[in-house]
């Protein structure tokens, strides 16, 4: 039976991934940081608690004869916050303790680790898609952290010959969806007025299942060894074409009205919504050719599957947590 320690074990993305892995029998351990997050793991998960990750993390008892480790954790969530103490707490976390996470790895002998990076490795967004080889041109520390993670990653594949492969997925949507995607549903779901009708700036999404398919593959395939690849679902979606579409599946009238591109752009200087106004305003899209041709992937599931499967799950919950 093969082992796979899954980092972030108990979140949106590694709670699907677990559940996966448990369906085609591997053994697998989920890390989490605290002891109490146990319920949060899929049924079968063994539980590795592992504290906060970072430049202390010992990892060596929790990587005995595992064949590959796919590193999904991160601190997030802190876009207005550029206080130095958060800055360095991005940087402990997203990229010494990635490294450490790797010479623990390297260390047991791990086959190949699996580093999922971010789409803002590449940037927030213009006008042309966005390819691997694309010089990096993140724009805050998030985006900074993880570049630099993935420089620990491609030197410790060139040094170390430990097999990697980096993932850079933008926004994921899908069952157990959280933060901005949830909140958008919300507002579909009450029938609110959304001053988005003008927006056209197309963007790329990717559905949490067609994510888990993306890593799935990387774990056996050959050519997926010391490369870096953007993945994406097959469409982009304009804001507005977003909500039409999650209206639809929850059986509701998208309501929308027209706000001038350039107040928008205004409003991205507001404290507190200025991230939020930017990221729709603005165009975001993904070229996934390169895993398409290298390694044979192909989305399992069209936008408007994904969509239906994820207001599917939404609807049939009564209560979100604190939030719904």
């Amino acid at each position: 039976m093969k082992r796979v320690l899954i980092t972030g074990a108990n979140g949106f993305i590694g709670q699907a991934m677990c559940n996966h892995l448990l369906a085609q029998e591997w053994q697998v351990l989920g890390a989490i940081r605290r002891s109490d997050s146990r319920c949060d793991l899929p049924k079968g998960t063994l539980a590795c608690v592992v504290g906060e990750i970072g430049p202390h993390t010992h990892w060596d008892r929790f990587l005995r004869n595992v064949d590959t480790v796919i590193h999904l954790a991160a601190r997030v969530h802190h876009p207005e916050d550029k206080s130095q103490a958060i800055v360095k707490k991005y940087h402990e976390t997203n990229t010494i303790g990635t490294g450490r996470l790797l010479k623990a790895a390297i260390n047991s002998k791990v086959r190949r680790f699996i580093f999922v990076s971010s789409v803002k490795v590449n940037g927030e967004g213009r006008d042309r898609p966005y390819r691997e080889n694309d010089p990096p041109a993140p724009v805050d520390a998030y985006g900074t952290t993880k570049a630099d993670a993935e420089n620990l990653v491609n030197f410790s594949w060139k040094k170390a010959k430990i097999e990697t492969t980096i993932l850079r997925p933008p926004l994921v949507y899908g069952k157990g969806v959280r933060a901005n995607f949830l909140q958008l549903m919300k507002l579909v779901e009450k029938g609110m007025p959304m001053p988005f009708a003008a927006i056209d700036s197309q963007r790329s999404f990717i559905y949490l299942e067609n994510l888990i398919h993306a890593i799935d593959t990387c774990i056996s395939h050959r050519h997926a060894v010391g490369k870096t690849f953007l993945v994406c679902d097959d469409e982009t979606m304009a804001i507005p074409d977003l909500i039409g579409r999650l209206s639809r599946a929850m059986g509701k009238q998208a309501r929308l009205f027209a706000v001038p591109k350039g107040l928008l752009s205004l409003l991205e200087r507001v404290p507190g919504a200025g991230s939020s106004i930017s990221k729709v305003n603005r165009a975001l899209i993904v070229d996934n050719n390169k895993i398409r041709e290298e390694l044979g992937w192909n989305p399992l599931y069209s936008v408007d599957e994904g969509i239906r499967e994820t207001v599917k799950w939404y609807l049939g919950h009564a209560s979100y947590g604190c939030d719904r």
